[in-house]
């Protein structure tokens, strides 16, 4: 990652580096987010930086909720700006592990290493919490600094005091993070107010009379506390709240110790202290303002107290030269190799060795104060080893893995020395190239005492990222950290312990670099690009140092199974794309090819190709003859689910005479208003996210629409010989010319009619069996002609048959008949069918007859009617049904035969709850006797009818599930037959889809129908029910006068004569 970074080495004191505070653009981000720009302008500078205890720096020098680490180069290697505004006061690490901040709303929140809530204390309103400090106390709970305001009258107490000035004192509390308090100090009940130093004014409004700025918890679990306005520490009994001693330099007027050694211009101790510890072997550490001393100068100090004698002993100090002295912050921390980080407080960080020697020195310079400072081993690993003679060194311990272990061959000098990890790459410059990436992280060699050494360090692998190939890895060393030229040391690689090792001379910093080629990056298009032109466009992606070339693959799938590039490209890091397909989804990848290597496959990206450009298909460009009602056809287009389509009279689209801008098929027929015009087109296609662009202009001249031919259709066969021809003419056509011929050249008229007003035309006396071909063209008022039509061709039927023998209702008294019918010329093949009822529902016999045209029926039931008809039949050709005719067989010609039941069928299921009762009788003229009933003896009567003219009879409203049983007789003036069969059925349930008749054509009250025409319904036989339709043409509306009663096959009835 890039940072924005300024930056000028110069020598002072070894190293003295001047950094710019502007950040990495990543972290820009996060300013940016916060809607804040976190110190552009400030810089500091790094004087010193030879061998420092582990760790980043932390310091506040704002009161605004930013946080971020600088490592010993003067680097931000970490940031988070995202509390920004909430979090008033400074971040501090407390000994458990966790952050602390106090927040602008009165609360203490508490944080884990990455910065998410732990938790949240809050505290009663009538104290404030403090920030000065916060701790976190062995038993798990906090300790808070807080003051409580009390408005006391100070004229009672000094001389010229307010009688209601605001007092406030520090009060102790211990929680826990529910907020729950565990115990509590108050300051009020155990300190005077007249106890503070001179240079406390208490006859002010306002007063901080005990100004407490530290908290720690000694190692008796007992509290110690730093009063500044007191020049005063203090240790109080966590069990009885008393205080158990109080330690004071020259100013404070209750200290309860002897300085032994610390005494200097007749002042002993301390003055205006900050940033109290207690250090593990139990010794005080402090900053030492010095505010009230004679020559005031500022200090770390770390103090032994004897308790038991109340005697003080200075351990060690160190105070600069010259002398710093500042007055309002500051602090010191003892690190872990035994260095103190001391904080000045006006703009200066220093880490200095027990010798008094300097570890590290940073200024800001504008010295802007820093209320602390604090060195904390964070977002690292280090680990710490007392080196003091040859041999092996392990630096891994718990969670501080640095991966390093040393071999140490020769030494000189020993001392505590530390190894960190850092995770992120080095700056600074290498003696060679031969690499193709330095892996992001460093390790850091800090030594003290230790003049020379030499050995082999060993890099265990795992757990680092960005290895192509362990082989191709190479160690980096320079002599200090920051400084200086990164240099090869020679390398090898330890497969069975994942390891790489090298010899050294001297330690330091060290990095690893990787010789093995990185995949490349690919940046554009951007992972999942839309819109992207599928020529012209380039792919591009980070070259790679040392490079010949890639290997470039373009796929329309992630698995790369179906590629359409597979090339290798030269070393710019580009490609240009070329015909690719529109709107369509490409996945692409590269890798780098060295002179003797080749990379792994780089992240695979993905792009989209735009909605490409339409491709217009009919009319032709300058097309004529196209008709008003003109078909436009284009291609689909990939992606595109409307298209815009216009028609101009001018190539530049200003006079627009159509527009559909939200069409979705490529088919549309538009209807135009000019003849012999020139009209221009265009389209093009587009989706809810992009549109396409528009296509080729094409133009076209109008003509009247040619006709398009309907009835029969092409190639129909078994038309009949009187036929209406249908077609559809389109709009502005007067009349139309039909041609109709025996040949597809139209040589061999038969027949030829001009002037037809409608779109149909009813051609006669066709011959039968024969081929005809027809075409039609339109003309309009103005006598302009279309073009012809396409030509259809049709075959007329078969001719019909025509029956000889036996006549119509001739009656039999023996049972074998011979039925016969002339020969129907060019066929070799008829359909006999013999029924039971006229309408052929119920099949008595049905033959196929070959080369005959008898057929002998034997072996007849007596007292039986029977109707027959025949149909000429050639392949797929056939003729009309012949005339249908009845025998009736009965040995007494005077006996009545039962009628024939039709409908509904025999234990028909799901039968309507309305409908009809339907049957035929062998004699003509005859009334009938109908029962229905709920039972097949007829005694629960539903009808009883009689005297019944009609061989049908209409019920209504049987009950829904019931079963129903029927019989008819017939009967004349002399005699009464026998009752037909019984019959059964049952009705649907209510829950049963009827099926269901609608009357299609003609529409219900149309007016000026022919006479001669075609009736038309629509049924649903869902329940499989229909079979056969009973139909009834009436004069009136109750249907009382019937013209016509049919019982049909099919859903059509062609009607004559009326």
């Amino acid at each position: 990652m890039e940072k924005m970074l300024k930056q000028k080495i110069c020598d002072a004191e070894g190293i003295k580096k001047k950094v710019s505070f502007k950040y990495l653009l990543i972290l820009m981000f996060f300013m940016l987010s916060a809607n804040v720009n976190l110190y552009s302008s400030e810089l500091w500078e790094i004087f010193t930086s030879n061998n420092t205890a582990p760790g980043y720096l932390r310091f506040d020098i704002s009161n605004d909720g930013n946080f971020f680490l600088v490592d010993n180069n003067g680097d931000i290697v970490y940031q988070d700006s995202s509390l920004y505004g909430s979090n008033r006061s400074f971040y501090k690490l407390l000994k458990n592990g966790y952050w602390s901040t106090v927040t602008i709303d009165n609360k203490v929140r508490i944080y884990n290493d990455n910065f998410s809530l732990v938790g949240q204390i809050s505290i009663t309103p009538n104290l404030r919490i403090d920030a000065h400090d916060i701790e976190s106390l062995s038993n798990g709970h906090y300790l808070l600094l807080c003051t409580e305001p009390r408005v006391i009258d100070m004229s009672k107490i000094v001389e010229g005091g307010q009688t209601n000035a605001e007092v406030s004192g520090v009060v102790l509390l211990e929680v826990d993070l529910n907020s729950n308090v565990h115990w509590i100090w108050n300051s009020f009940d155990y300190l005077n107010i007249t106890d503070v130093t001179e240079d406390i004014d208490l006859t002010q409004n306002i007063i901080d009379f005990t100004h407490a700025n530290a908290v720690d918890e000694d190692l008796d679990g007992n509290i110690i506390v730093s009063l500044r306005h007191f020049d005063e520490i203090i240790k109080i009994d966590k069990q009885t709240h008393r205080i158990m001693w109080r330690l004071g330099g020259s100013a404070s007027k209750n200290n309860d110790f002897e300085f032994v050694n610390d005494t200097e211009n007749n002042f002993f101790g301390f003055s205006h202290q900050h940033a109290i510890r207690i250090l593990p072997n139990g010794h005080l550490l402090m900053f030492d303002n010095g505010n009230l001393k004679p020559v005031q100068f500022s200090r770390a100090v770390e103090y032994e107290l004897d308790t038991v004698n109340k005697t003080c002993r200075l351990v060690w100090d160190y105070r600069e030269s010259p002398d710093i002295f500042y007055g309002n912050m500051g602090n010191a921390q003892r690190l872990p190799n035994g260095n103190t980080l001391i904080n000045w407080g006006q703009g200066r960080i220093m880490e200095v060795r027990e010798d008094h020697s300097k570890a590290f020195d940073m200024r800001l310079e504008s010295s802007m104060p820093i209320y602390r400072a604090f060195r904390y081993k964070i977002r690292m690993d280090a680990v710490l080893r007392n080196i003091n003679s040859t041999g092996s060194y392990n630096f891994n311990e718990g969670h501080d893995s640095t991966g390093i272990s040393l071999i140490i061959s020769s030494l000189t000098g020993h001392g505590l020395s530390s190894i960190e990890k850092h995770y992120y790459q080095a700056k600074g410059h290498f003696s060679d190239t031969n690499f193709s990436r330095i892996l992001p992280y460093r390790w850091v060699f800090s030594k003290y005492g230790i003049n020379s050494v030499n050995g082999r360090v060993k890099i265990n692998l795992s757990g680092l990222n960005g290895i192509i190939d362990p082989r191709k890895l190479t160690i980096y060393k320079r002599d200090a950290e920051g400084n200086g030229n990164f240099v090869a040391i020679g390398t090898e690689y330890d497969q069975t312990n994942n390891e790489i090792y090298a010899d050294f001379y001297g330690l330091g910093e060290f990095v690893i670099g990787s010789n093995a080629f990185d995949a490349p990056y690919p940046y554009s298009p951007s992972n999942g690009s839309k819109a992207i032109s599928k020529s012209g466009s380039m792919l591009e992606w980070l070259k790679v140092s040392g490079a010949n070339s890639y290997l470039l693959q373009i796929a329309k799938d992630s698995t790369f199974k179906n590629l359409v590039k597979d090339t290798v490209t030269n070393k710019s890091g580009n490609y240009n794309l070329w015909d690719l397909d529109d709107f369509t989804v490409y996945y692409w990848r590269v890798a780098t090819i060295g002179s003797k290597d080749t990379s792994d496959w780089s992240e695979i990206f993905s792009f989209r190709t735009k909605i490409g450009q339409t491709l217009l298909k009919n009319p032709l460009n300058k097309q004529g003859y196209v008709g008003l009602n003109c078909n436009l056809i284009w291609n689909k287009l990939n992606g595109a689910t409307y298209y815009n389509i216009e028609i101009a009279r001018d190539t530049n689209f200003t006079d627009v005479v159509f527009r559909n801008e939200q069409y979705a098929d490529t088919n549309l027929i538009v209807n135009l208003d000019e003849y012999n015009r020139t009209y221009f087109w265009r389209v093009k296609g587009y989706n809810q996210e992009e549109t396409g662009i528009w296509s080729q202009i094409r133009n076209f001249r109008s003509i009247l629409p040619k006709p398009v031919l309907n009835l029969p259709h092409n190639l129909e066969t078994n038309v009949d010989v009187n036929y209406e021809l249908k077609w559809n003419g389109g709009v502005n056509s007067l009349h139309y010319y039909l041609i109709v011929a025996k040949d597809s050249l139209f040589k061999d008229l038969f027949h030829v009619k001009e002037n037809i007003a409608d779109q149909k035309y009813e051609i006669r006396d066709l011959i039968y069996d024969t081929e005809y071909f027809w075409k039609v063209r339109s003309v309009n008022e103005y006598g302009d002609t279309s073009v012809w039509s396409d030509v259809y061709s049709f075959s007329t039927k078969l001719a019909d048959v025509k029956l000889i023998s036996p006549e119509d209702k001739t009656e039999f008294k023996y049972v074998d008949i011979e039925m016969s019918w002339d020969t129907v010329k060019g066929v070799n093949e008829y359909l006999l069918q013999i029924g039971y009822d006229s309408g052929f529902l119920y099949l008595y016999k049905e033959f196929k007859i070959n080369d005959s045209t008898k057929y002998l029926l034997k072996s007849l039931d007596k007292d039986i009617v029977l109707f027959w008809r025949v149909q000429a039949r050639n392949g797929y050709k056939y003729g009309n049904w012949s005339e249908t005719r009845r025998i009736i067989v009965r040995e007494d010609n005077r006996k009545l035969i039962p009628p024939v039941l039709i409908s509904p069928e025999n234990n028909k299921k799901n039968v309507d709850r309305d409908g009809f009762l339907l049957w035929e009788c062998a004699d003509e003229k005859l009334i009938f006797d109908v029962q229905l009933s709920t039972d097949n003896n007829f005694k629960t009567l539903i009808i009883d009818t009689v005297n019944i003219r009609n061989e049908f009879l209409e019920y209504e409203n049987l009950q829904f599930g019931k079963s129903y049983y029927w019989r008819v007789r017939c009967r004349d003036s002399v005699q009464v037959s026998e009752w037909s069969d019984v019959w059964a059925f049952q009705v649907a349930d209510s829950t049963v889809n009827n099926d269901i008749v609608n009357l299609s054509y003609p529409k219900k009250g149309s007016k000026s129908i022919s006479t001669e025409g075609e009736l038309i319904w629509e049924y649903n036989n869902a329940n499989g029910n229909i079979r056969k339709f009973y139909l009834e043409i009436s004069k009136n509306p109750d249907f009382s006068q019937i013209v016509i009663n049919r019982v049909l096959d099919t859903n059509r009835f062609f009607y004559e004569d009326l």
